[in-house]
């Protein structure tokens, strides 16, 4: 059985990637290993494979336009499950109950990387929110006098480069 490359918790979730690039634990590191301050622990887990050729079943997906913030994302639905790209390269969430399966094929060929790191972002945020977190850009500052929050949309995050 493979190690995880990847195994920490992102707020009281357990995230595991198996199989990734140096590249691609990195960014998951940086952009997703929170500390929980306090969060409590959920029976839940976030599973990210790679593999190298086509990816999963050609099952009949229907497509479907993500609107996001900054642009719409393009991409396919069959049952509960979702996906980005092509067969010859893309990424696929498969929910399930206490664990959801991410997979990545063929990242290093896509001809549209900023897609699938984008697909790959929107999928992790999906599995947190299907645990139970809320996803809130915000900031708060406190005084003696009370506290005050801000809230707004993400600005832009630098990309992930293919591999």
């Amino acid at each position: 059985m493979l190690e995880p490359q990847v195994d920490f918790s992102v707020l009281g979730r357990r995230l595991r990637a198996f199989g990734v690039s140096g590249q691609l634990s990195g960014w998951l590191r940086e952009f997703w290993e929170y500390p929980d301050r306090g969060a409590p622990s959920v029976d839940h887990q976030v599973e990210i494979h790679t593999r190298n050729g086509p990816g999963p079943s050609n099952d009949t997906w229907t497509p479907v336009a993500l609107s996001l913030p900054d642009r719409t994302l393009p991409v396919q639905q069959s049952g509960g499950r979702w996906r980005a790209g092509t067969v010859q390269s893309g990424v696929q969430l498969t929910p399930g109950s206490g664990s959801d399966l991410v997979e990545i094929w063929n990242w290093s060929a896509t001809p549209d990387p900023a897609l699938l790191h984008l697909a790959l972002h929107v999928m992790i945020t999906e599995c947190l929110r299907a645990s139970g977190l809320v996803p809130l850009h915000a900031a708060v500052a406190a005084s003696e006098h009370g506290s005050t929050a801000w809230l707004g949309a993400t600005g832009p995050r630098r990309p992930m480069e293919s591999g």
